[in-house]
């Protein structure tokens, strides 16, 4: 998987951490550059950890869909007592009836609180 990062971050320190795997995120479009990066199955390592995770913080830049997506349509989404996700619906419009979708199985959890509109 590509990781693009901001084309200023090396004069910005702030930015050094303003990265997307999407390509049709807004930092591509600045004319990013890109290193490789592992990516793993994230439901199959929460499987293996066999561990109950209070909270779950996730902000990957569009990325969350697909994270979440296998999350919430697994079992191991009931591992999670919190999580809140920081979405990037405007940047991503083409995905919004996806989000949609996220929401609605979220709001039908019983045992884990979802909260899509952290910042």
């Amino acid at each position: 998987v590509k990781l693009f990062r901001h084309p200023k971050r090396r004069e910005n320190r702030f930015l050094s951490s303003v990265s997307s795997i999407c390509e049709d995120s807004r930092i591509v479009k600045k004319g990013s550059d890109a290193v490789e990066i592992q990516k793993i199955d994230f439901v199959k390592w929460l499987k293996q950890i066999n561990q109950h995770i209070g909270i779950l913080k996730i902000d990957i830049e569009g990325a969350e869909v697909e994270l979440l997506e296998a999350l919430l349509w697994s079992n191991e989404v009931n591992r999670c007592d919190y999580i809140f996700c920081e979405t990037h619906e405007p940047e991503f419009p083409h995905l919004l009836d996806r989000y949609k979708r996220l929401r609605k199985r979220a709001s039908a959890l019983t045992n884990t609180t979802i909260n899509f509109d952290w910042h």
